[in-house]
């Protein structure tokens, strides 16, 4: 499973978190978009709106953050901020 990223872009950061929490494997592939790779045929097969973070698994890609989080698995138990497992269930709204 390749993850197409940017390390300034939050959205990848956030997709990184979720998978490093939940122990799911993926290849980093990081994208310079002031070099507009972004804009590349290459990875326009991955995303066709050219927008990272993008998700390769196994020729299904996924562009969508929310569907890429929500796609690997429920979210693990909160361990951050255990105080807060109350408002857990509504994160996801």
């Amino acid at each position: 499973m390749k993850l197409y990223y940017n390390p300034l872009s939050t959205y990848s950061q956030k997709v990184m978190i979720a998978f490093n929490e939940k122990g799911i494997a993926y290849e980093p592939v990081a994208v310079n978009l002031p070099k507009g790779e972004q804009a590349e045929s290459k990875f326009k097969t991955v995303n066709p709106q050219g927008l990272v973070p993008a998700l390769d698994d196994g020729g299904k890609p996924t562009g969508e953050t929310r569907t890429v989080t929500q796609d690997q698995g429920p979210r693990p138990a909160p361990f951050v901020w255990p105080f807060a497992s109350c408002l857990w269930p509504f994160a996801s709204r």
